[in-house]
């Protein structure tokens, strides 16, 4: 479990909110979970997966997002290229490219060092951008009556 902690202040600056009350903190948490679910499906092959393994919560002046899974944290932010150690002893199947012929190698730390190099991953940014267009939205929420 990993805890992103964000400002809470730009936020309610950006929706133009002096007074924090209990019903504000909730809308934003309603706002933030909504937009995080809508850039998720716009971005995420599995949305759901995303939106299930995080929690919102409002402690004082800060917005504390809990990642219950690494996994859902490397979708946000990425990976850099790594060597794939988790390999080292086992089995892999690897398709001849030229023949489509799928043949078996055993991962040796030979092999890792020559190569079996993952080349990471671009983060999907889907809460950090989420956050950003959070504030305005609250804006338009709080004029448009909802609270």
């Amino acid at each position: 479990m990993r805890i992103w902690k964000e400002d809470l202040a730009p936020i309610l600056k950006d929706a133009g909110v002096t007074d924090v009350t209990n019903d504000i903190k909730a809308e934003v948490v309603k706002v933030l979970r909504e937009t995080i679910a809508k850039f998720a499906k716009e971005r995420l092959d599995n949305p759901d997966e995303f939106i299930n393994k995080i929690n919102i919560i409002i402690d004082g002046s800060h917005i504390n997002i809990i990642f219950f899974d690494d996994i859902v944290l490397y979708m946000e932010t990425g990976t850099k290229a790594h060597k794939m150690w988790a390999l080292l002893g086992k089995t892999v199947p690897i398709k001849d490219k030229y023949t489509g012929e799928t043949i078996f190698r055993k991962v040796t730390a030979e092999s890792l060092l020559r190569g079996w190099e993952h080349p990471g991953t671009e983060g999907k940014h889907v809460v950090s951008d989420a956050l950003l267009k959070v504030g305005k939205k609250l804006g338009e929420a709080l004029k448009g009556g909802e609270l």
